[in-house]
């Protein structure tokens, strides 16, 4: 074999090499293409599911909360109810103290 079919069989083969990796990388592009487009389908609908649950959980607390809003506004009426109760109550009993004490002086001062 003469140099110049020495090398021409070296770029054929290498020529052949590279057409050879171009396929194998055009073929691993688009499996990693189809892999990607299926991971991002599966991302999209569990973000979907994610969001619709979070969403869900939100509404729940927002309404919790506005129950337990109402709930401390009677609570705090209802204590302030019963304080005003207890005042107006220890007013009255106050004066009633002052008449027993008072009826109480004069039965001891009667001969």
């Amino acid at each position: 074999m003469t140099s110049d079919e020495l090398t021409r069989a070296i770029l054929l083969d290498i020529r052949d090499e590279i057409r050879s990796t171009k396929q194998e990388l055009t073929a691993t592009r688009e499996q990693l293409s189809d892999r990607i487009t299926v991971l991002r389908e599966q991302l999209s609908d569990r973000i979907t599911v994610l969001r619709e649950g979070l969403s869900e959980r939100i509404t729940a607390l927002d309404s919790t909360m506005h129950e337990l809003a109402q709930q401390q506004r009677f609570v705090v009426k209802y204590t302030r109810a019963v304080a005003e109760r207890g005042t107006r109550h220890d007013d009255e009993l106050a004066e009633l103290r002052t008449r027993v004490d008072a009826i109480e002086a004069k039965l001891d001062a009667a001969p």
